[in-house]
This record gives C-alpha cells, sequence and structure tokens, in this order.
C-alpha cells in the first residue's frame, strides 16, 4: 500500500528498521482495511448469467 502511495510511509523506524506508526497513521491503516469496494468481476459475471 505504501509503494501503491494508498497509505504514507511510516515516519519512524525503529534501530532494526522496522516501521513504528503514529496513532494517527494508525487511524489512516484500518480506514483503509475498513473500506468496501464493488466487485466489478462479481457484477460481470452475474450480468451474462442472466443474459443466459
Amino acid at each position: 500500500w505504501m509503494r501503491e502511495n494508498i497509505i504514507k510511509e511510516a515516519e519512524y523506524r525503529d534501530r532494526k528498521g522496522w516501521r513504528l506508526f503514529t496513532e494517527d497513521e494508525l487511524h489512516s491503516i484500518t480506514a483503509e482495511t475498513s473500506r468496501i469496494q464493488r466487485n466489478h468481476v462479481a457484477q460481470t459475471a452475474r450480468a451474462s448469467s442472466i443474459l443466459r
């Protein structure tokens, strides 16, 4: 998600390089995981089965 710019890179890292997220960053990640998107593949499959 960071490579795709969906969420920001963590502002802090520990001495081993592990990301340390702030409360605001955690809220952003939680919001992204809770997001629901419509599945366009399922819609296409359903429409084609109705047409048969």
